[in-house]
């Protein structure tokens, strides 16, 4: 039976398995379906993990209604998304999402500039 539905909403923390490890067994078996992570989590190894499997964005829960709305009609294009705070963080260094990448997705970051891929 063919998938008709293009874009996932996902949440981080599931009962029976988490959202980065779904991101990435649903990425795997269909490719072509956008997943956008929405959370309450802004630590960078869920951030990471979740683009590094294939999310196509990671936003966080508090995002208001109206932007929320529109980050999904960009997801279904397939932009990459960061919700302003991680952004911020990750350029200046200031938030709770200060940590380092971790050497383990450094170059898969980088590969993730042009997002195309999800």
């Amino acid at each position: 039976m063919p998938i008709s539905h293009r874009t996932v909403l996902m949440d981080v923390e599931m009962p029976v398995m988490n959202g980065v490890e779904s991101t990435r067994q649903i990425k795997k078996r269909f490719p072509g379906i956008q997943v956008l992570i929405l959370s309450t989590f802004s630590q960078d190894d869920c951030i990471v993990d979740g683009l590094a499997y294939g999310a196509c964005g990671y936003l966080l829960k508090d995002t208001r209604t109206e932007e929320l709305a529109a980050h999904i009609r960009q997801a279904v294009h397939g932009q990459l998304l960061l919700s302003g705070p991680i952004l911020r963080s990750w350029l200046i260094g200031s938030n709770s999402c200060s940590a380092p990448v971790p050497s383990r997705h450094r170059r898969r970051r980088i590969s993730l500039s042009g997002c195309r891929r999800c």
